[in-house]
């Protein structure tokens, strides 16, 4: 499967229309800085195709930082596209992410929300928050730096939150499809939570061992894609950060 447009950069959208087609739920993509993840799925669930999604964070700082009109991480993907997005709170801990317009002072939240922001460390505080028509998790950063603080069952957390978003959508009559969750990281830690939680580590050593990109399990629903061999990847290794650690950042 190829993994890249031609810029070099990762191919979301593909990834997407993939796990869709196959009722793949739980899609893992891991490694290389600045290869397009981010952006790519903000795009697809933003503007190529638009469903609600919640843009999930680690801890809450994290998320505070990112409802700030300074830090929004949608703003570069909506300058291409020629509007404006901002984010207006809607609980202590969560926000939505609405299309914009210029007020005196500031941007206005103009129409439905495209989408909300939530951090792990806090969803339980928002069990009560109605997600029901999400369809997509966009969980950014689900790899902790070796720097960051760890959460506490970590991994439960995030699976207990899938099933408050989820909810009996599949037990309806006529059944809903499940909520998609995209795990998005910089970091290659192969032993984190989630992949310790879920039993895959073992299985991203094997496919680092036969130089195997992408893993597909059908019946469990996920996949994970590691982006070893990322064209931008490698142009970034001549550039001067690279260049003068020696090594991967």
């Amino acid at each position: 499967m190829n993994l890249y447009l031609s810029s070099g950069y990762f191919d979301f959208e593909k990834i997407r229309k993939f796990a869709e087609a196959h009722n793949i739920k739980f899609v893992y993509v891991a490694g290389g800085r600045g290869t397009g993840k981010t952006y790519g799925a903000i795009d697809s669930y933003m503007f190529n195709d638009p469903a609600p999604f919640i843009w999930l964070r680690r801890t809450q700082a994290q998320t505070d930082i990112i409802n700030k009109p300074e830090y929004n991480p949608f703003k570069k993907n909506a300058k291409s596209q020629g509007c404006a997005i901002c984010m207006s709170p809607i609980s202590q801990y969560n926000a939505g992410i609405y299309r914009a317009e210029e007020g005196a002072e500031k941007l206005i939240p103009s129409g439905p929300a495209l989408g909300y922001t939530a951090a792990l460390s806090t969803f339980s505080n928002i069990r009560g928050f109605d997600a029901d028509d999400v369809q997509a998790i966009l969980f950014d950063e689900f790899i902790p730096e070796v720097h960051e603080r760890p959460i506490k069952n970590e991994a439960e957390a995030f699976f207990n939150a899938y099933e408050t978003i989820n909810r009996n959508r599949e037990l309806e009559d006529p059944p809903r499809p499940p909520v998609t969750a995209f795990c998005l990281a910089n970091s290659n830690d192969l032993g984190n939570p989630i992949f310790l939680y879920a039993g895959h580590v073992q299985t991203c050593l094997n496919m680092r061992k036969k130089g195997q990109d992408v893993y597909i399990d059908f019946n469990r629903h996920y996949m994970i894609i590691l982006l070893d061999e990322s064209p931008i990847s490698k142009k970034k290794e001549s550039t001067v950060l690279y260049e003068y650690l020696g090594r991967d950042t």
